[in-house]
This record gives structure tokens, C-alpha cells and sequence, in this order.
């Protein structure tokens, strides 16, 4: 990968991390990272959490400590709001969630078999 996207796009990580006013604990929203690592349904980021969650388990770590479920209120294209739910991710899940991004296939290129204009 290219130094040049590397340097973005950790700087594009780093100007979404927000902190618990309490702790001062660092925290992702998942949907606001959800674009950024290139998924463009909440369902399909949502089984990539999933898998973070249970990585997590296993690893003995506790996910309640690293996942915490919030509810934010965003604006419609009516100019409406309503409530959708989003999760607080810590950096150690950032870091996860980043690693499985990575594993993602490639998007295919169609073969030039010749027959095309």
C-alpha cells in the first residue's frame, strides 16, 4: 500500500476518535467508521463487530470493557431526526476490525478475454 494512503487513512482514524468524558477512555462510533473501512451496509459491519466481539472473548478479555452500545440521534434527508443504535469501539477493537478489513478479497478485476470492443 501506498505511504501516501497509509498516512490518510490513519489520520482519517485518528480525527474520528472521540473520549468518555468520565475516564477520558478512547472510543470509535462504529458508524462512523463503518464508511471508512469501506462497508456500505450497517448489517454487513455489524457481522465483522460480531466477529471483533467473540476474538475478543476469547482472548479473555471482557466486551463489555471494548464494546459499549450507544444510541445517537441522526438527521434525515426530510430534515427529520430520529435515534438509530451505534457502538463505542475501543482502540484495541479499532485496531481488530482494522486487521480484519486487511482480510477482506481484493475486488476482482474482469479478465480482458479478447472479445471486447
Amino acid at each position: 500500500m501506498d505511504r501516501e494512503i497509509v498516512v490518510r487513512y490513519h489520520a482519517s482514524f485518528e480525527e474520528m476518535v472521540r473520549k468518555f468524558p468520565d475516564t477520558g477512555i478512547e472510543y470509535w462510533c462504529a458508524r462512523d467508521l463503518q464508511m471508512l473501512l469501506g462497508y456500505a451496509k450497517w448489517e454487513n459491519f455489524a457481522k465483522v463487530i460480531d466477529k471483533a466481539i467473540t476474538a475478543c472473548q476469547n482472548a479473555g478479555y471482557e466486551p463489555r470493557d471494548h464494546f459499549l452500545g450507544l444510541r445517537k440521534m441522526v438527521e434525515l434527508g426530510s430534515g427529520a431526526k430520529r435515534q438509530i443504535d451505534d457502538i463505542a469501539l475501543t482502540r484495541k477493537v479499532e485496531r481488530r476490525l482494522k486487521s480484519e478489513q486487511k482480510k477482506l478479497p481484493k475486488q476482482i478485476e474482469p479478465l480482458d478475454d479478447g472479445t471486447g470492443p
